[in-house]
Formats: structure tokens, C-alpha cells, sequence
């Protein structure tokens, strides 16, 4: 076994041990690495072969996710990428497939922001005033990193407090650049509907 790793050292570093009396260090195999040729430069790559694959992508609306809890607010807002290669990389494919991709767009955040990165603590964070200064935070940030060149679309989860302060800052001054851009707007909240018996409400 070790005749067979002693067989897979470099041959530089073989020569090395062979011709060199004094003891190898980390500093003299760099110096020596440094004034070989590379062995990238010597090997020829395959006209065939694409090493550099960039990917083509831009942003084709951007989603407000909207999360109104009992104890808190969280915005997070995220991009729709669409590929511009995808029909060309993928000719093969069927028309449906193509519309397909189109329907189903990956999202990547790019911010998200809560009640408690704001300074509120407690029961403070559900509360109207705590919706209404993160709402107005994100639309400032929007502003700034240039997220108003596209469609915005707001999805809203949850029937806290947070909900009322969020709509009176998008109606408001804060929310003034920020209103005439959203094309749709739509609640998500998942609701019960049938199954078995729900638990015993909490009595304070």
C-alpha cells in the first residue's frame, strides 16, 4: 500500500527528495511549484467543451411577502429570474414544457426585514406602529437598491396587527413610489376547511 502512494507523488516533489539534502519546507516546494510551468497551460481544452457557462438571467417582478403574525411582523421581499437561454439550451422541449418554466420561476431573496431588527421587543412587535415602520423600512430600501424597474406583486399571510400599519404606509407618503408599481396584490393565508376536530382554544 504504501509503495503504491509513494507511486502517486508528484514527480517534482520525487526529484526534489532525490536531489536535495537539506530538509524540504513549505516555503522552497512553493518557490519551486511557482518556477514550473503549469500543467492548465500545457493541456489543450476541447473546442467542444464551454468552461465559461454564464447564465443570462434577469428579473421579471419582484414579490413582497407579507407575514402578519400574532407576535410579529417579517417582510421579505424576493426576484423572479427568468433564464433568457432557456428556450435556446433547451430546443428540445415541447411548447408546453417552455410555458411550464415560465409559470414556475425560481425566487431568490434579496431582503427581508422583522419587528425586532427595528428595536421592538416584547408584545410591541405585533402591534400596528411596529408593521408601520418595517413596511415603511422596506420601501425605503426598495427605493434606494433600485427595486422599483419591475412589476411588484404583494402577497400577504396572517391576520395580525401588522396588517393595518402595513396598508397605512403603502397608502401613505412612504409608500408613495412604491404603490404605483405593484400589479397584483393577494392573500395567502391557508384556512381550515373540514379534517378532524381543532384543538381547545388558549384562555388567558
Amino acid at each position: 500500500m504504501f509503495s503504491y502512494i509513494r507511486a502517486l507523488r508528484p514527480l517534482s516533489l520525487r526529484a526534489t527528495y532525490a536531489t536535495s539534502a537539506k530538509p524540504l519546507t513549505f516555503s522552497t516546494v512553493l518557490k519551486q511549484a511557482k518556477q514550473q510551468p503549469s500543467m492548465k497551460s500545457a493541456t489543450a481544452t476541447p473546442a467542444s467543451v464551454n468552461t465559461t457557462q454564464g447564465v443570462n438571467e434577469e428579473i421579471v417582478r419582484y414579490i413582497i411577502h407579507a407575514k402578519f403574525s400574532r407576535n410579529n411582523t417579517i417582510l421579505t421581499l424576493t426576484g423572479v429570474y427568468r433564464d433568457l437561454n432557456y428556450e435556446r439550451r433547451n430546443a428540445d422541449q415541447s411548447h408546453n414544457q417552455h410555458v411550464l418554466y415560465h409559470l414556475q420561476l425560481p425566487e431568490r431573496v434579496l431582503t427581508s426585514l422583522s419587528t425586532g431588527m427595528l428595536g421592538f421587543r416584547g408584545m410591541h412587535r405585533s402591534e400596528q406602529e411596529a408593521g408601520f415602520q418595517v413596511a415603511a423600512k422596506l420601501f425605503s430600501i426598495m427605493e434606494q437598491k433600485g427595486y422599483l424597474n419591475r412589476p411588484l406583486e404583494v402577497k400577504m399571510t396572517g391576520f395580525g396587527k401588522g396588517d393595518r400599519g402595513f396598508q397605512d404606509a403603502l397608502f401613505g407618503k412612504e409608500g408613495f413610489n412604491v404603490k404605483n408599481k405593484i400589479a397584483r396584490v393577494s392573500n395567502v393565508t391557508p384556512l381550515k376547511f373540514g379534517g378532524v376536530k381543532g384543538p381547545r382554544p388558549r384562555r388567558v
